[in-house]
């Protein structure tokens, strides 16, 4: 069993290393990359730019459920969000609760798989998504 600290120690650099490995996935997709972006009181772990769609994910090693709670606010100013966690404690998440919210799932393990599509979001509070992308195109 490890300590308190180390364990957090341990859960920052597996967190770390699953947002770096999902940045590199996505900007190999020809998507324009920012992180820790700001958005009211949170920070976007990862938010990314295809030409058309804002999408924003949050990376958790296995605490889909808060996840879930940031995700939620990021759905106001992206048009697309997710959830990335550890393929290890993918099934631990309740999907028809994301579907419900149109959030979708990336499993991250050897390889990035989405596992749940996240549905375009409908009310984007356009001028956070404009102060969103400034970030993104720095």
């Amino acid at each position: 069993m490890r300590s308190g600290i180390s364990w957090v120690i341990a859960m920052v650099q597996s967190e770390e290393r699953l947002t770096d490995a999902l940045q590199e996935h996505l900007k190999a997709m020809g998507m324009k990359t920012a992180r820790e972006v700001s958005i009211e009181s949170k920070r976007i772990d990862i938010v990314a730019y295809d030409g058309s769609e804002l999408m924003a994910v949050e990376v958790k090693v296995s605490n889909w459920k808060r996840a879930f709670q940031q995700a939620l606010t990021y759905r106001f100013g992206a048009d697309r969000v997710y959830i990335a966690m550890a393929e290890e404690y993918i099934h631990r998440v309740d999907r028809k609760l994301l579907e419900s919210y149109g959030i979708g799932l990336i499993s991250m393990g050897k390889s990035v798989k989405v596992m749940l599509d996240a549905k375009r979001q409908e009310h984007t509070d356009m001028e956070l998504r404009e102060k969103i992308m400034k970030e993104v195109e720095e």
